[in-house]
């Protein structure tokens, strides 16, 4: 107990000396609208870019964040850069159709009574329309504190930026709260998506939430998708976009830009 302390305080202050030295990336992962097969949306991960250990993935840091409010001032960072990469897109890219940059919100940023005016800035600074966001939170995070959730989206929607649902399906469920809820896409989680074409349980699973998702006027982002037999059920079930290593995997900015700007016909076989 005592080691594992001593790491967890070394990791600790290793994450405050790299918020303050700016050691942190953001990659971008495409979402691939289903019909055109053609980029819609990024999604901003962050990474972070350890001056000895190289670079480390976030399931190694993200939960220490939380634990110490320190995923706050990394996600004002994550979102300025986000916001301020998807301008340069567009302006570089003129009028081709915009891409939706996707940001991950944390429940500690959804308690931070300064989020909706941190985002407001990052969008002002950047010069860019609020339609050009999308801000994803989980079905967990709203059962936890539903009242507080809620009434911050509302406020974040009221801005103009979209609000999507992570990982639908992987918590508690919210099936009788989404219709109150400020939303406008769900993503449903990974682990009903690998089964797809193979397991005839995932499949009804999965065709029911897009089917419940179109009746609310939502749309539908699958995650993880990884092969092309996932990608044909989707398909055939009128899924509305899809994400996963099929399509690609998280990339840094300067990679990106080459398919933001060319966006081929993704998932295609040749």
């Amino acid at each position: 107990m005592y080691t594992r302390n001593l790491k967890h305080l070394d990791l600790e202050e290793d994450l405050r000396r790299a918020i303050d030295s700016d050691n942190f990336e953001v990659y971008y992962q495409p979402q691939v609208t289903l019909d055109t097969r053609t980029i819609a949306e990024m999604e901003a991960l962050v990474r972070w870019q350890h001056p000895t250990g190289g670079l480390v993935m976030p399931s190694e840091f993200i939960q220490i964040t939380e634990e110490t409010g320190l995923i706050v001032p990394i996600g004002e960072r994550v979102m300025e850069e986000a916001c301020r990469q998807a301008r340069e897109w567009r302006y570089q890219n003129g009028h081709r159709p915009r891409i939706t940059m996707c940001v991950n919100l944390s429940m500690r940023q959804l308690q931070d009574p300064e989020l909706v005016d941190k985002v407001e800035r990052a969008l002002r600074s950047a010069s860019l329309d609020a339609s050009e966001l999308k801000l994803e939170i989980t079905e967990t995070m709203v059962m936890e504190d539903e009242e507080h959730v809620i009434g911050i989206l509302r406020d974040l929607s009221a801005l103009g930026v979209r609000i999507a649902l992570d990982d639908f399906g992987s918590g508690y469920s919210v099936l009788n709260h989404v219709k109150d809820l400020p939303v406008d896409d769900l993503k449903i989680d990974k682990s009903f998506i690998e089964g797809l074409g193979e397991n005839t349980v995932n499949d009804a699973i999965v065709r029911l939430i897009v089917d419940f998702a179109h009746t609310l006027g939502l749309k539908v982002t699958a995650e993880g998708v990884e092969n092309h037999r996932q990608l044909a059920s989707l398909t055939a079930m009128k899924c509305d976009l899809a994400q996963g290593f099929y399509f690609s995997k998280p990339l840094p900015s300067e990679a990106a830009a080459t398919p933001v700007a060319t966006n081929p016909l993704w998932g295609v076989p040749e």
